[in-house]
Parts: C-alpha cells; sequence; structure tokens
C-alpha cells in the first residue's frame, strides 16, 4: 500500500515541536534545531538527559534502526530540505546505499552542515554493530575519504557530535581563522589559546590601534595583545558587553572564543564565603543591571555576523549560563569544547565556500 516505515529494531521518532515522542523517553527541554538520524536509538532518546544539561534541541530525530526501508539516506534527504532543520547529526554504523548517500550529503552539505559519529571502524567495534543492528562495517580509512568526498565533518565522540552541531545550528560562519579570546583569568586564556594552535586556529597579536581601545577598560596586570585577560577583574560589563563589542569590530578577526560567563552561582558563593564579615548586597537587587549586559552578549553574532562560543566551569545551575543557552549562543563547560566548537565551524565554512 506504500507506506513508509522506521525499523525495525528502533525506538521511533521525535518531533518536540509538535508535542510527538512515541518512545519510551522524555523529551522536556525546548525544541531546537538539530536534527538527528541514528542507527542506535539509545543516541536519540537516553542522550535527552545529557542534552538538557545545555538545551540542545531536536527539530526531529529518527531511530532508523535495522532499517528495512527508511534508511540514514532517506532522512538526510527529508531534513536537509527541513525548515526547522539547520545542522544534521549522524549516527552510522554501516551505510547501505554509499553512492546515494554521497549524492544526498553532498547536496545538502552546500546548504546546511551534517557532522557524523561513525563507529566499527576497528575489529572490535565491527563484530559490536554486526551484532547490533546487522550493519557491515567498513575500515575508519574508507569512511574518512567518503567523508571527506561528501562535505561530512566527522566527530569521534559523541559529546563532540551534538556540541558542534549546536555551534553550527545557532551562529554565523566564520570568515577565516583568526580568533579573539577574551577571559577573566589567566588559565583558560592559556587552555583556549593552546586549543586553537593545536586545532588549526590562528591567535594573533591584535593591532596596537584595538589594544589601545581595550586597554582604557583593564586593569593595569590586564593583558591586551590576545589573548585578552582581565586578571579576575569583576566588572561583567567590560567582559560581556564593552570589550567583546570592540574586538568583534576589528575587520582582522573572525570570531570570539570567550571564558567566565557567570552570575548566580560566583555571586551567592562570595556571600557565602563572606557571612556577616562583608556586607554584599543581595544578588536579586543587582541582577537587573547585571543580565543587561547579557542581553547585549547575546546578540552579538548576529549584530556582528561572527560566531562567539562561550565557555564557563558552571552549567545550568547559574542562571548567567542558562541566559546564554536560551538564547541560542553555545555556552561549553570547557575552554577546549568551545575551540573544538570553534574549529568545526571553521571546517563547515570551509566546505561550504569551497570551489
Amino acid at each position: 500500500y506504500g507506506i513508509r516505515f522506521l525499523g525495525p529494531n528502533c525506538i521511533g521518532i521525535i518531533h518536540p515541536a509538535f508535542y510527538l515522542n512515541p518512545t519510551m523517553f522524555p523529551y522536556l527541554h525546548q525544541p531546537g534545531s538539530v536534527g538527528v538520524a541514528s542507527q542506535s536509538g539509545t543516541y536519540v532518546t537516553q542522550i535527552l538527559s545529557l542534552l538538557a544539561r545545555s538545551q540542545i534541541g531536536y527539530s526531529k530525530a529518527f531511530s532508523v534502526g535495522n532499517a528495512a526501508d527508511l534508511d540514514l539516506v532517506d532522512c538526510i534527504e527529508y531534513l536537509g530540505s527541513d525548515s526547522e532543520t539547520k545542522a544534521i547529526v549522524l549516527y552510522i554504523e554501516g551505510i547501505k546505499r554509499p553512492r546515494e548517500f554521497i549524492r544526498a550529503t553532498s547536496r545538502v552539505t552546500r546548504q546546511k552542515p551534517i557532522m557524523a559519529l561513525y563507529v566499527g571502524g576497528t575489529e572490535a567495534g565491527a563484530r559490536s554493530s554486526t551484532s547490533h543492528t546487522g550493519s557491515i562495517s567498513g575500515p575508519d580509512s574508507l569512511y574518512d575519504a567518503l567523508f571527506r568526498q561528501a562535505g561530512v565533518i566527522r566527530a569521534y565522540c559523541v559529546e563532540d557530535l551534538y556540541e558542534w552541531a549546536w555551534a553550527l545550528a545557532c551562529l554565523p560562519l566564520p570568515k577565516g581563522r583568526n580568533m579573539a579570546i577574551l577571559t577573566h583569568s589567566g588559565g583558560p586564556a592559556t587552555s583556549l589559546a593552546d586549543a586553537c594552535n593545536r586545532l588549526g586556529l590562528k591567535v594573533p597579536i591584535f593591532p596596537e590601534s584595538l589594544q589601545g581601545k581595550i586597554r582604557q577598560f583593564l586593569p593595569a596586570t590586564g593583558s591586551t595583545a590576545n589573548p585578552v585577560d582581565l586578571t579576575f577583574f569583576t566588572d561583567m560589563t567590560v567582559l560581556m558587553e564593552k570589550l567583546p563589542q570592540i574586538i568583534l569590530e576589528e575587520p582582522s578577526i573572525d570570531g570570539l572564543l570567550i571564558h567566565g560567563i557567570q552570575g548566580s552561582s560566583y555571586l551567592l558563593s562570595l556571600a557565602e564565603i563572606a557571612g556577616s564579615r562583608v556586607r554584599i548586597p543581595s544578588y536579586e537587587k543587582i541582577k537587573n543591571f547585571f543580565f543587561s549586559s547579557m542581553e547585549a552578549f547575546v546578540q552579538l553574532p548576529q549584530k556582528q555576523g561572527k560566531p562567539v562560543v562561550a565557555s564557563a566551569f558552571a552549567e545550568r545551575e547559574d542562571d548567567a549560563v542558562a541566559f546564554v543557552q536560551d538564547h541560542r549562543l553555545p555556552c561549553y563547560r570547557s575552554p577546549e569544547r568551545a575551540v573544538r566548537a570553534m574549529a568545526a565551524l571553521c571546517q563547515y565554512a570551509e566546505i561550504r565556500f569551497r570551489e
């Protein structure tokens, strides 16, 4: 009767915007713009609690299982034409229609990014995937070449897979690999700079004209050259509003990495440490002032047309982190994760605009 179906041996579909979720796992966070096609039901459903910690939301998600009818290629073609989907995630144990896969992904990646986690390229992994969905795996080198030809970005762990898609679904693409780094602490600044260079991103010394503009906001102990290190300077309007604006206006800078998003967790911990010895204004009294800077900050990527990727050693229990994530600006839980996401943005920009 021409009825198409997913499976067998699958867990179904999720379409959060329509409150459609016939799986047995609850989807409790906001809909998003990451489309998923997976040969593992776990990477559609059991991973939801992890994704909710960062508000990485699905547009649609498909568990294809053994793919007796609808397969990854069908899902790619559907998600490629879906207006709600801005980035596509694939979990792959084997590809039954490689020619069609290359044709579909090559066409879709001209419009939106595709990230893939391929497993089974080792002897032990191949045994597991065969027993799981009956997929016949190929060597890693074969899939590396296939992904390069099709413009698919390969991830090697599931957290990178979704975290890169998060950035690619939300942010404008960089025009190059010159990154600015802005932090309130020297340690994360150095971690960001090292990670950038290891992943092929550049951290150029700022022009003297830009350093002069930055210097007027920094204490004497601060660094203006790039990375910009405020050395535990606690004026959040400088960190979140004034300096990012100045830095992103520099034509030679293609993107900004910022560490130090913090709100309630930091200020409430100061109050707890101080106790009755120091009079600290209640957090509620200064919250409105604090969040005026946050509102300006989350508008920067679209206003400047450049990606801004943040990191913090706090998660959504901190209201500043939650605010940033809820306004579609990715904030990661370590500097290195933020850099890997920025590198994925650069990689896709080069794929998208290559000859």
